[in-house]
């Protein structure tokens, strides 16, 4: 059951944005941004934009962390299309952005729109 936690201890995760997936509402889909290893894999100073994935019962199913090297630093909007088979995200920092679409079964990036 919801609420389910998620991150680490040696930094902060803030999330921005959810979706519910649409044909079955029962699925999530949260856009962020995480300092914290524990969550991004490795140890970093500026927010990287993230994603996550979770299934009916709040179980983890995937994470997609975007690189920094994209001068990005948070998921700001996540939507599902309408048969919930892409998730669209909105990712951006202050100055630039794009929108990725990304498979809800392995969190693949499918498409990236600047």
């Amino acid at each position: 059951m919801y609420p389910r936690i998620l991150g680490g201890t040696s930094g902060s995760t803030t999330f921005h944005s959810i979706d519910l997936e649409p044909t079955q509402q029962l699925d999530m889909a949260i856009g962020g941004e995480t300092s914290d290893s524990g969550v991004a894999g490795t140890l970093i100073a500026a927010p990287d934009p993230i994603l996550v994935y979770m299934i009916n019962g709040g179980l983890y199913k995937w994470g997609f962390k975007f690189g920094s090297a994209s001068n990005l630093d948070r998921v700001n909007t996540v939507k599902f299309n309408p048969t919930g088979t892409t998730i669209n995200a909105f990712i951006t920092n202050s100055l630039t952005w794009f929108i990725g679409v990304l498979s809800v079964t392995d969190g693949n990036m499918i498409k990236a729109f600047r």
